[in-house]
């Protein structure tokens, strides 16, 4: 039996109506690519896996801890990322507030935001925010999941808000 799926919450935070048919991932109309808001409660960290299956463009990535499920205010928080740049070749962990994403063929950065750091404001919500920075397109996806559940179940209520 998969302890992982027992115990991770898999969440589609960035649909296609998003990200449409994974292409150009980091452009949005106004600028700016938001994910679904996460209600945190119930889980100790969210993890993204950022997937980039080739283009040129570049994007900074911010994690925010958010009020409410339809937020009024947002503060950006401190999260751990690590750059994947080979089939195997794992970047240092490393925390930052923003992260910078360049556009490369096959390149995984896996983000990690911790519940604390939504307490530190006192929010319990989660969204994240890519800005693009070079207006070039970047073909991938995003995929998130929550960890350290409160309960272990086969079917996890709905964290989406």
């Amino acid at each position: 039996m998969s302890k992982f799926l027992e115990h991770a919450h898999i969440i589609h935070a960035f649909p296609t109506a998003t990200i449409p048919a994974n292409e150009d991932m980091f452009a949005g109309n106004s600028g700016d690519v938001l994910s679904d808001v996460i209600n945190m409660e119930n889980a100790k960290s969210a993890i993204f896996i950022v997937t980039i299956c080739g283009g040129t463009g570049s994007a900074s990535i911010q994690m925010l801890a958010a009020d409410t499920a339809v937020p009024a205010n947002t503060s950006a928080i401190s999260f751990l990322y690590k750059a994947i740049t080979g089939p195997d070749t794992q970047g240092a962990t490393t925390e930052t507030k923003t992260l910078v994403a360049g556009g490369a063929s096959d390149m995984i950065y896996v983000l990690e935001a911790d519940s604390a750091k939504l307490a530190e404001v006192g929010y319990g919500y989660l969204q994240v925010q890519v800005l693009e920075k070079v207006d070039m397109p970047v073909n991938g996806a995003i995929t998130a999941f929550l960890l350290g559940l409160r309960s272990a179940e086969d079917v996890t209520p709905t964290q989406l808000v």
